[in-house]
Order: C-alpha cells, then sequence, then structure tokens
C-alpha cells in the first residue's frame, strides 16, 4: 500500500492557461495602446528638440619603428612583447593631448561659438519640424530655422570667457550686442565693433533672420575648448596591435568644426574664426604620421 503526499499533487485551479493570459492582455488593450503611443509621442519629442549630431571617420596606419636592440619576431611573441600596442597607444594618446589638438582649436577658431536662442524646453522643435515662422513677437528671438550667423572676430577680456552675449537683430544688416550689465552697443555687419574700455571686438560677416531674432555668441578659453573636442574626439587601434588607428570625429556641423552646421533642412548658421578662414583644413600630427584633408597643401 502506497500513499502519496499531497503537498506534490497538482493544484489544476492555479495554473494559468495562454488563453487567459491573452484575455488579460485583451482587456487592457486601452491602457497598452495608451502607454505604446505616449511613449512614441516622448521619444520623438526628445528627438526632434535635440541638437543633430553627424560624425566622421577616418583610418590612420601607424609606422612601425624597428630597433637594432629588438628581439627577433619569434622571440617577441614567445615572451608577449607588446611593442606594437605600445606603439599605437602612445600615438593616440599624442593625437589626443593639447600639444596636437590646441593648435587645431586654434586654427578651426574652436573657442568662438554662435548660435540661435531656442525655445524653452521644445529647444530644436519648430526647425526640426520645418515649421513657419510666426512672427508673433514674444516668440520674436527665438530659433525657426530661417535665420544665419557667422562670425569673424570675437575678442573677450578673461572674465567673459565662457559667458554667452546676446546678439540681437535689428535690421537688416544691423544689430545690437547686448553684454551681462545689459549694455547695449549697435554694430553693422562686416565692420568692427570695438569696445577699448572693455577690451572687446567683433565682426560678424554674415548675419541674416528678421528683427528681433537673438543669438547667443561667445568666446572659451583654450583649454575648455581642447577638452570639448577631446569629448568630441575618439581613436582606437583596430584590430589590436595592427597599428592601425580608426579615428572618429562627432560635431553638430554636417561638414565639420569649420563649416557651416546644417541640420537635417539646410544650413542655418555658422561659426568661424578670421584667423580659420585662409586655411580649411585639420591636421594631426606627430613626428611619425599625419592625417590631412585631401584638399590640404
Amino acid at each position: 500500500m502506497t500513499t502519496s503526499d499531497p503537498r506534490l499533487a497538482p493544484e489544476g485551479d492555479d495554473e494559468i492557461t495562454l488563453l487567459e493570459l491573452l484575455g488579460v492582455i485583451w482587456a487592457g488593450k486601452s491602457w497598452i495602446a495608451l502607454t505604446v503611443f505616449l511613449a512614441l509621442c516622448l521619444g520623438s519629442f526628445l528627438i526632434l528638440r535635440s541638437q543633430p549630431q553627424y560624425q566622421a571617420q577616418g583610418q590612420l596606419q601607424i609606422e612601425a619603428r624597428t630597433s637594432s636592440l629588438a628581439l627577433p619576431e619569434g622571440m617577441q611573441e614567445l615572451l608577449g612583447s607588446s611593442s606594437g600596442n605600445a606603439a599605437g597607444e602612445a600615438e593616440i594618446q599624442i593625437m589626443r593631448s593639447r600639444m596636437v589638438l590646441g593648435p587645431v582649436v586654434e586654427e578651426l577658431g574652436l573657442q568662438v561659438f554662435a548660435r540661435p536662442r531656442q525655445l524653452p524646453v521644445i529647444g530644436m522643435v519648430p526647425a526640426g519640424l520645418d515649421l513657419p515662422d510666426t512672427g508673433i513677437a514674444l516668440l520674436r528671438p527665438f530659433q525657426w530655422g530661417n535665420e544665419r550667423i557667422r562670425l569673424g572676430e570675437l575678442e573677450v577680456p578673461d572674465p567673459l570667457l565662457g559667458q554667452p552675449l546676446t546678439l540681437r537683430i535689428t535690421g537688416p544688416g544691423a544689430y545690437v550686442l547686448v553684454l551681462p550689465d545689459q549694455s547695449e552697443h549697435a554694430g553693422k555687419v562686416r565692420e568692427r565693433l570695438a569696445l577699448p574700455d572693455r577690451a572687446l571686438s567683433l565682426v560678424v560677416d554674415e548675419l541674416e533672420g528678421p528683427a528681433g531674432r537673438e543669438f547667443l555668441i561667445g568666446r572659451t578659453s583654450l583649454p575648455d575648448a581642447v577638452k570639448a573636442l577631446q569629448l568630441r574626439f575618439s581613436a582606437a587601434e583596430q584590430p589590436v596591435r595592427s597599428l592601425i588607428v580608426r579615428v572618429t570625429l562627432t560635431d553638430p556641423n554636417r561638414g565639420g568644426p569649420s563649416a557651416p552646421w546644417m541640420p537635417s533642412r539646410g544650413p542655418m548658421w555658422r561659426r568661424t574664426s578670421r584667423a580659420a578662414r585662409p586655411k580649411r583644413r585639420t591636421a594631426w600630427s606627430s613626428s611619425r604620421n599625419s592625417c590631412r584633408s585631401p584638399n590640404a597643401p
């Protein structure tokens, strides 16, 4: 005579069948559809309000150094020598160093920035959706996609480094520069606005947009500009120990740091410096290798 443990007996009432599960999902289909719709709307909004980013990639081949004291190749493999990998890592660190990126920042004028004033919260949504300018006075200072600015020169005193200054369009070829102390100084396109008592000078080469449109312009310090470029520039040896380095640069400008920043629907504003205009090349160089654009001399 055998007895069975009642604790091991199957309890059919506690089982959930596939049909019951589908029934529960179908009963809450309205909430599920609403949640998916809200998630799609939120994702689309975040994409449209953010600034587009463009990426450029390139490859560099590092020339291997030879040494009279180097071990034979077979012995290097046996001992696990990593001289090739060390050379690649050294070149990557040199390319990312301030010694190399500092001259690049100065040549391309990356210390100077200029951007339209964006609407609070929604950011670049009007420009991303190609919405027409409403012409409403309250919205006139903000970005709608029909504005452009290109700075030829901007020099500011050290206390104003990193601080955005407001530039407001007052008419065709005319603007007003508003300083942090709320003082206003009128200027014209392609004419130098010099404030010797404040150690500030500004030259605007191009300015387009309706009257009342505002831009945020400024100049950062060289160390801060180099750090910003280092965050957008990456280099890695691929494959490992191949002495082939893949470099990547991310920038909001479709043509690179010295070119117009172009979102999905066309050019909107530019930022360059007077020193950057005669030369249009980006160079990463060290004692043994260099990377230049095709049109560089």
